[in-house]
């Protein structure tokens, strides 16, 4: 089956005179949905105002409809947290301020608490009105109680919520320690069971509006960050309460933009990152019965500020990986058409390795090191004391995932595997480890307090180290964080591998491995949710070597900082993509197998050479460029 690409158009600069462009592009794209936004001024504006607004919008669907694509309308909900204008501070004087845990919230900001009827009444009837033009309906990723402004709700109605549901008077001033210092407590379940009421009822109160107009028209959403875990309900339950009886629809979180140099939205959280957190969620989704996409995002647009090379080392191995659509933001979204067609010029050009991919990709199922992990987790999760509410909110992310995806060692989110990564609290899931298992401290710990022995006898803090010793090889370690690291107390049957050397010289054991009741464990002394994302221990050719000889058994291109591998494997059938999402090119590469190969099947990209068990790479893998190659 072709995936389905959705292809995102601003209402405002689509008119009559570039709408031709418009479907030019989207043609040549093979776009089958268009989704039309709209500006959040068109919920503010009453009467003559309004209509001129949903005149221009009806004009714009009816267009695209006869142009053959599939036409949905996106707009926004609670508000992105905008300044408002004295005009918009007036219509919504009535409306309530969505608060944070810490109290802040934005009383001249859109930030509005579904919990106040007058909001919700006056939204319900702005939805109705876009019923009677479009099929399709989709809410942005303001569908959230936190993010803007932080860790929510906690209004007045909230506050009272919560207290009726734990029995007792509190305090705005004591609730951040209270629900979010230490393991799982009950003002903690009760507010996620708050939040998932508050946002399912106000989902089933738009479904209803919808269906006043047809209940045939579709509704769905758009995840953020903690539409899976914080917000109470996760992303399936809550698009599904807006389907009613049409087929839900969702566009998953995480998007290029995160990592351009102009929004760094999570301070070196890498684009590899953010490929694994979309294809965690597309594994949560599977086999729920939701049309899912991916958000190929290149906000703020144009080039300048977020390339299309991000967009294409994002989108490449989520097509690989499969299960889903994109959302391809290729369009600029206040120039004309005309102004920036980079983004289009450049998919055009990687048709032929998006074609080799569905071609031999999809067919065949994602190998490697198995990325456990809990996408709902805050429940469970213990918090350090100290953390700010973006720390807390951002503990979702997938820490061990992430780890891999730099070293470019092959995931899969399978059910099954031989060998899993699971760093923090995606311990906390495992009932029953894989027969390798790789853990960083905490994870070790939690494991351990389910009962695996995994060696451990004492854990105590140590400062950060200044390098680590690979047996003879010394490895320079940035000074990027000041706590996170550990000095551990271990069995005389553990195997130290590598040792951390502290600025006075002093060493401790920095991984070790341990085998106990047929589990095989590669233990890290850090702890990785305490480190920045770029933190040198994290990554080195000698940490990505280690973890390759523990694995075994898996295709590795060899010294290549950042380049993305992907693998999957059908019958007697390997399939292998690399993105080479870092600054550096890759010379004289060397692909290690598995096994050994009989032949290359066909490959796209790179003039390669099969040597049993090796490829070699015959051409320069320029950054930012990619190639695959199928071996039988």
């Amino acid at each position: 089956m072709k995936q389905r690409l959705y292809v995102p158009v601003m209402n405002c600069a689509v008119n009559k005179d570039n709408r031709e462009q418009y479907k030019t592009n989207l043609n040549k794209l093979g776009a089958d949905t268009v989704f039309v936004a709209i500006e959040r001024d068109a919920f503010f504006a009453r009467g003559k105002e309004r209509a001129k607004y949903l005149s221009h919008l009806k004009e714009n669907v009816d267009y695209f409809r006869a142009q053959g694509f599939r036409v949905g309308v996106w707009f926004c909900v609670f508000g992105t947290g905008k300044p408002l204008s004295e005009r918009e501070m007036e219509i919504s004087k009535d409306y309530t301020s969505i608060r944070s845990v810490t109290g802040r919230e934005g009383k001249d900001k859109d930030m509005f608490c579904p919990e106040n009827s007058v909001f919700v009444n006056d939204f319900c009837s702005f939805v109705k009105e876009l019923a009677h033009i479009s099929d399709m309906l989709m809410i942005d990723d303001d569908l959230c109680l936190s993010v803007r402004p932080g860790l929510g709700c906690f209004c007045d109605e909230h506050l009272k919520m919560l207290e009726s549901e734990v029995g007792e008077k509190l305090e705005l001033s004591t609730l951040k320690n209270l629900l979010f210092v230490g393991g799982k407590n009950k003002y903690r379940t009760a507010w996620l069971n708050n939040n998932k009421k508050t946002l399912i009822k106000f989902a089933k109160a738009v479904r209803n509006a919808v269906n006043n107009v047809n209940p045939n028209i579709r509704v769905g959403f758009c995840a953020g960050f903690t539409s899976f875990d914080i917000e109470g309900a996760d992303a399936v339950e809550l698009t599904k309460a807006l389907a009613g009886d049409t087929t839900p629809f969702l566009r998953f979180t995480g998007a290029p933009y995160w990592v351009s140099l102009s929004k760094d939205r999570f301070r070196g959280q890498p684009l590899s990152a953010i490929v694994e957190e979309t294809r965690r969620q597309e594994a949560f989704c599977r086999d729920s019965g939701v049309e899912i996409f991916f958000e190929a995002d290149t906000y703020p647009r144009p080039r300048y500020v977020c390339s299309s090379s991000l967009l294409e080392c994002f989108s490449l191995p989520l097509h690989a990986s499969g299960g889903m659509g994109e959302q391809g933001y290729f369009l600029d979204y206040h120039s004309s058409p005309e102004y920036e067609t980079g983004y289009v010029e450049h998919r055009l050009y990687n048709a032929p390795l998006y074609e080799f991919i569905h071609k031999n990709f999809d067919d065949k199922t994602c190998c490697g090191v198995k990325a456990f992990g809990n996408i709902r987790k805050i429940e469970n999760a213990d918090l350090i004391d100290g953390l700010g509410e973006t720390a807390i909110m951002t503990g979702w992310f997938n820490r061990g995932a992430e780890f891999l995806s730099v070293i470019g060692v092959p995931t899969h989110y399978e059910q099954s595997g031989d060998c899993g990564i699971a760093f923090g609290e995606e311990a906390r899931e495992i009932d029953k480890p894989l027969c390798k298992m790789i853990v960083d401290i905490k994870g070790a710990l939690i494991l351990q307090e389910k009962g695996f022995d995994l060696g451990l006898k004492g854990v105590e803090s140590i400062g950060t180290p200044a390098f680590e010793w690979f047996d003879k090889e010394k490895v320079l370690l940035s000074y990027g964080a000041s706590n996170g690291y550990y000095s551990l107390d271990i069995n005389k049957k553990a195997k130290v591998l590598s040792t951390f050397e502290l600025p006075d010289g002093t060493r401790y054991s920095s991984a070790y491995t341990y085998t106990a009741d047929g589990v095989e464990y590669l233990v890290y002394a850090f702890d990785c949710e305490k480190l920045p994302h770029r933190a040198s221990v994290l990554f080195s050719y000698k940490r990505a070597e280690q973890v390759k000889d523990f694995v075994k058994n898996i295709c590795y291109l060899e010294k290549a900082p950042f380049v993305y591998q992907l693998c999957k494997k059908a019958d007697n059938q390997t399939a292998l993509l690399f993105v080479n999402m870092g600054e550096n090119p890759v010379i004289n590469g060397k692909i290690s197998l598995d096994k050994v190969y009989e032949s290359i099947v066909d490959s796209c990209g790179a003039n390669l050479t099969l040597t049993g068990k090796e490829i070699l790479i015959n051409d320069f893998i320029a950054p930012f460029s990619a190639f695959a190659v199928v071996i039988k």
